[in-house]
């Protein structure tokens, strides 16, 4: 199974560029668009399948190309507004290599200078997502740079580990560069002179408090251990709107109840041991704040009663949520 996952955001763009179609994108697709925010995740193997189910129905072999086309700094959150705050293109490129899993997290980035080029590069250690997904990943990236740093803000070399395609065309067309397919990695190298070139929006006040909450968001952000990426992050969502079911969380991650079921099986977990989990570690948080009443915390966890929370958190940690409260207080 293909491992890693990506932000909402990108999601967003073909769920757009589909209904610019004439298309119902959530008819097409078989989905609801997923709730956008900075740690709202979608497992890379569902975004390769919306790909592939968008680009046969259009006929649409460079779909990856077009919606990567259209990434501007708006679609990547906080990752965006610090690439904003950087005083060159060279520094914005730093952060994706320090913050990249925010809005990408399949094969890591690996940042490489010489005197003449910085290389960004990518192996296949995660496997190979395909196509689609790869096409839209490194189109996303050049068209980044460019939304920051302007056109001419464009590569000299982009290498693919995909074969060559029956038409180069758009390929050149769009990058504008040198191009080798079939490679080992993937590569996007630009001169040292593309790299100077400044952001006109550079804020260096601003730019620190972003580091600041990139950090934050990338200790909370889910790792590739967990059973299903962006599993907890939609329960937390599905908790919130008080619909914590295999249903509701399902529809979150944009797969069926029985897709989730087998792929929770498959780690060897069950959709009710993590729902467990998920509640015991924000009731923990909350009764360690100690301004929400039982009720109240009872209410946010989507439990029946308090009484209903009170047995479940004494079944799974052998004390009562009153005992735990004076210990952590």
């Amino acid at each position: 199974m293909l491992k890693g996952n990506i932000s909402a955001g990108f999601v967003h763009l073909l769920f757009d560029w589909v209904d610019e179609q004439g298309v119902s994108s959530q008819t097409l697709l078989q989905c609801e668009r997923p709730v956008l925010g900075e740690l709202s995740r979608v497992q890379v193997e569902v975004w390769r399948n919306l790909l592939q189910i968008a680009s046969a129905y259009f006929n649409e072999p460079n779909l990856g190309l077009i919606i990567g086309s259209r990434l501007k700094t708006n679609n990547v959150g906080v990752l965006g507004y610090m690439a904003l705050c950087c005083e060159t293109l060279g520094e914005a490129c730093v952060r994706l290599s320090q913050f990249e899993h925010l809005v990408y997290n399949v094969n890591p980035l690996r940042l490489l200078s010489s005197p003449q080029a910085v290389r960004l590069q990518w192996g296949t250690e995660a496997g190979l997502p395909g196509v689609l997904v790869d096409d839209c990943a490194i189109a996303g990236l050049v068209a980044f740079c460019r939304s920051l740093a302007g056109p001419q803000a464009t590569p000299d070399y982009v290498s693919f580990v995909n074969p060559e395609p029956n038409d180069i065309a758009p390929y050149e067309h769009f990058f504008q560069c040198e191009l080798a397919f079939g490679c080992e990695q993937t590569e996007v190298r630009y001169p040292l002179s593309v790299m100077a070139m400044p952001i006109a929006t550079a804020n260096t006040a601003l730019q620190a408090a972003l580091d600041q909450k990139a950090r934050s968001l990338l200790v909370r952000l889910p790792s590739q251990g967990e059973p299903v990426a962006g599993l907890y992050r939609a329960t937390q969502d599905a908790l919130a709107a008080g619909d914590a079911n295999l249903q509701m969380v399902a529809k979150r991650l944009l797969m069926s109840p029985r897709t989730l079921q087998r792929r929770l099986a498959h780690a060897g977990t069950g959709f009710q041991s993590e729902l467990d989990n998920v509640r015991l570690a924000l009731a923990k948080q909350y009764l360690s704040e100690g301004s929400a009443s039982l009720q109240e915390i009872a209410w946010m966890l989507a439990y029946n009663d308090h009484s209903a929370f009170a047995h479940a958190f004494r079944r799974m940690t052998g004390k009562s949520p009153q005992l735990f409260r004076f210990e952590v207080q």
